[in-house]
């Protein structure tokens, strides 16, 4: 028979540092050339798990409560010696694990409810920021005081703010933000207190962020926690993303020089704060945010269709999953109300990013309503099955949060269009679209009336912040009906009268909006966003309509010429460079755009004029005559003076041919 061979104990100290153990007794060889023979010991029941409870309620051996792994003593602190016994490193942030996960599988996880924030980082002890990281940081704050002038874009920041706008989702620390880095930033300082910052910046990173909050906590105790001695590299790079977006508001398109070179710095230096953030894989609500305001920030810099772009969205929205943001039922959506606000607001921006993303590019979407459960802090129902937001109030006012909701219920309709394609039953489908119809237009309804644009820009006056807003959710809303109607058109969106209607309407409030761009302020979709993501796609319709034979018929409900006066003027502001300018990253997406519709526009112009031309040839009394046969007697033809383009002049003008289209 073979032989069996028995498995034998290792020491203490050699099984919790995993080495190799000769099982001598009393001690064993390592141990003693450790002089370390006190410390070891066997253990009466070797191969038992055990189940006493440490004092943080890990289990010894455990590997479900998410640990960020490394050391984490600052450089100048010694490490524990090598003969404290220390529970095993557990792995880093699983975050939010769900009933199909590895946990549940195979059960090797006691329990994972806990706060998504406290997955990692238990405590300082269990890390050590070694000497390349506190390097790494130190060359970042050494950008800092070399590349930009601090004081100055702490000015701009604040000078950006008082206007009324902000970051969307960074609203609220943005403040915090400007201070702790005038705190901790006034003056450049030597080698010796960069690495001290570098250090503390670090180890702050590594620290929880708000396991300390009681359920009374406010967003000024959170503020506290990552703020001015408290500070972290989330702090610092959120100001930075700060100073990039003050800039792009700030800059005038003329002279883009000076104004691109802070931008990018500036998100350059964020960039490398939440390279920093990411990488002590310490996930946290504060980080989640600052990922968000970070891709808003590429879009505006690198372009709406930028891959760096779209990736880094594709980054926060994992770590929205990672948090559990998506399942947002009573039991998960716990804490602080202001906190559990900020999860919401956070789930609801990036699945609108996601769906106008996804249909701007042509690509799948990556977040889908039926694995997630939406919930607004007022409502009682989710919102993916509730349409309409009944916490809607006449006295509710415009603000990033309203837009926030606002924009999440289009999205949701925005997601059912979308898999309208998959129903291949005509009767069903357009039942299906018939019903979303009716339910876009009862969002619209619901929402207050003194939010809602309905007629002239100009005839509200608002803020300038307020009036943006209200243009966006306009937009918003029309947008929706015109995915709905270009869904069921059956590939000839020319024919379909009511979406030709709704294009010329988006069309028109986006001209509106360049005409009166001095009166707007970006509300977090710029005015670039507009006309990319709104406007281009409009006149893409009424582009096929023009050039079709639906549009000689007649049409009631839309104004032909003013449909060509409006595409004129798109074209006229991207060609004149006061929409965005030739360093601008949409600019070759809007002037590829405007100069096909510019080319139509020629012909329309042309063939309108030479058939007027033609009558005027066999008719020639139908136009008025502008010549004085005194003044060509005298031998002046051809030159006119003021007093021939008088009131009659213009009237009868009016009523010539060629202008009749």
């Amino acid at each position: 028979m073979p032989r069996v061979l028995r498995k034998l104990p290792a020491c203490e100290p050699c099984r919790n540092a995993k080495l190799a153990c000769d099982h001598a007794h009393p001690v064993c060889r390592r141990c003693h050339e450790r002089d370390s023979a006190a410390e070891c010991m066997y253990r009466a029941s070797p191969f038992k798990k055990r189940r006493k409870q440490t004092p943080s309620g890990n289990t010894p051996g455990d590997r479900g409560h998410s640990q960020c792994p490394g050391p984490a003593v600052l450089t100048g602190v010694p490490s524990p010696p090598q003969s404290v016994t220390r529970s095993p490193q557990t792995y880093p942030n699983p975050g939010y694990l769900g009933s199909s996960s590895h946990t549940r599988l195979f059960g090797n996880v006691p329990s994972i409810e806990q706060s998504p924030d406290s997955t990692g980082c238990k405590t300082l002890a269990d890390r050590r920021v070694n000497e390349t990281n506190l390097s790494h940081g130190v060359k970042i704050l050494e950008q800092i005081f070399t590349s930009i002038d601090v004081a100055y874009c702490v000015d701009l920041v604040r000078r950006w703010m008082d206007k009324g706008t902000n970051l969307a989702l960074a609203e609220p620390f943005t403040t915090s933000c400007i201070e702790t880095v005038e705190h901790l930033l006034r003056q450049p300082q030597s080698q010796e207190r960069l690495r001290d910052l570098s250090g503390k910046l670090y180890q702050h990173s590594l620290t929880h962020l708000t396991s300390d909050l009681g359920a009374a906590a406010t967003i000024h105790d959170l503020n506290l926690v990552f703020s001015h001695e408290n500070a972290r590299w989330e702090t610092l790079g959120l100001f930075f993303t700060s100073v990039s977006r003050a800039k792009e508001d700030e800059s005038d398109k003329s002279s883009l020089s000076n104004d691109v070179k802070l931008q990018r710095i500036a998100m350059e230096i964020a960039d490398k704060c939440l390279e920093i953030a990411l990488s002590l894989d310490c996930l946290n609500h504060l980080q989640v945010v600052f990922q968000y305001e970070n891709y808003i920030n590429h879009t505006i810099v690198d372009g709406d269709q930028s891959l760096n772009a779209y990736n880094r969205l594709g980054c926060v929205i994992s770590s929205l999953f990672a948090l559990g943001y998506h399942r947002q039922n009573e039991n998960e959506m716990n804490g602080p109300d202001f906190l559990v606000e900020l999860k919401q607001a956070v789930f609801a921006r990036c699945y609108s990013a996601d769906k106008n993303v996804s249909i701007f590019l042509g690509r799948p979407p990556r977040m889908s309503k039926r694995y997630c459960q939406f919930r607004p802090l007022s409502q009682g129902k989710s919102i993916f099955y509730s349409r309409t937001l009944s916490s809607w109030t006449e006295t509710t006012a415009f603000s990033y949060m309203t837009d926030t909701w606002w924009a999440a219920l289009c999205s949701v309709l925005k997601e059912d269009i979308q898999e309208l394609s998959t129903i291949e039953d005509p009767g069903a489908r357009s039942r299906q679209g018939a019903t979303l119809q009716a339910q876009a237009e009862a969002n619209w309804v619901a929402f207050p009336e003194h939010l809602r644009l309905e007629g002239q820009l100009m005839a509200f006056h608002r803020h300038p912040l307020q009036l943006d807003f209200m243009v966006s959710a306009r937009l918003n809303h029309l947008h929706v009906l015109y995915l709905l109607r270009s869904a069921l058109a059956n590939r000839r969106p020319e024919t379909d009268v009511t979406l030709v209607a709704i294009s010329a309407e988006m069309v028109a409030l986006t001209v509106e909006a360049i005409l009166h761009r001095q009166h707007l302020i970006n509300s977090g979709t710029s005015l670039v966003w507009k006309v990319a993501y709104y406007g281009l796609a409009a006149a893409g319709v009424l582009y096929m309509w023009l050039i079709s034979d639906v549009c000689a018929a007649a049409n009631q409900d839309t104004n032909v010429a003013k449909v060509i006066r409006d595409l004129n003027v798109l074209v006229a502001a991207t060609d004149a460079g006061t929409l965005v300018g030739a360093g601008d990253p949409n600019y070759r997406l809007l002037t590829s755009a405007t100069s096909a519709i510019g080319s139509l526009l020629d012909r329309l112009a042309t063939k309108s004029v030479s058939s007027a031309c033609m009558n005027t040839e066999t008719n020639p009394d139908i136009f008025p005559t502008f010549l004085d046969t005194d003044t060509l007697d005298n031998g002046q033809s051809g030159l006119f003076g003021m007093h021939d383009f008088d009131a009659d002049f213009w009237f009868n003008l009016e009523e010539s041919p060629v202008l009749q289209l």
